[in-house]
């Protein structure tokens, strides 16, 4: 068992936990549950009502980050249910807990949740220039992508390290109600992509309706 968990255990058991990180990233015992991906201990942690979850590390992570980076649907829900988990935090890598939770399907509750909360800024780009709606369209979740869309804060003109866009990646995936909302927004930069393969993709498409 790593240290940080030994000192939170005594803290939840004992009643005296404390907020005092625990280690040279100044993470708490909530923090270091959460980077490690153990669910059992954050979520005795966040039962206690002291654990802290908007305290950020040093290197801009906070717990709900790193719950959405490591999958826990059930402890990033919670954290948003506290109201305190600073749902907008941008990582080193300028990364959200949104943007996580944008690829995998099995976090699209949290990413629902997380867009509720109106603070979880859904135009942050992270440093190879992904946005939420970029990673829900190269995942094909249409659903997500749509919401997002909805937000009218999304960037769908926003071009990844790869050169693609939202559209891109909407049409690559066949998500035809997701391109043609990111096109009428006026906003979609639908002629930007690699190759120009989004405006052949767009042809294809249009031709086929």
């Amino acid at each position: 068992i790593e240290k940080g968990e030994f000192f939170a255990f005594l803290g939840v058991t004992m009643g005296n936990l404390s907020y005092t990180p625990t280690d040279s990233l100044g993470y708490t015992p909530l923090l270091r549950a959460c980077s490690h991906g153990n669910s059992r201990m954050a979520l005795a942690l966040l039962a206690t009502g002291r654990s802290g979850p908007g305290i950020v590390g040093d290197n801009g992570f906070t717990a709900l980050q790193f719950a959405c980076g490591n999958y826990l649907s059930e402890v990033a829900l919670a954290l948003i249910k506290t109201g305190k988990s600073k749902p907008g935090q941008v990582d080193c890598n300028g990364v959200t807990a949104l943007l996580y939770s944008c690829s995998k399907p099995e976090l699209k509750e949290v990413a629902f949740a997380l867009l509720a909360t109106g603070k979880s800024k859904p135009w942050q780009a992270n440093t190879d220039g992904r946005t939420p709606l970029i990673t829900a369209c190269e995942h094909g979740f249409s659903d997500l992508a749509l919401k997002l869309i909805e937000t009218e804060e999304s960037n769908p003109g926003q071009v990844d390290h790869r050169g693609n866009t939202a559209l891109f990646y909407a049409l690559e995936n066949n998500m035809q109600e997701t391109a043609y909302k990111l096109i009428e927004t006026g906003k979609s930069n639908w002629k930007q992509s690699k190759k120009q393969m989004c405006f052949q993709l767009l042809e294809l498409n249009t031709s086929s309706r």
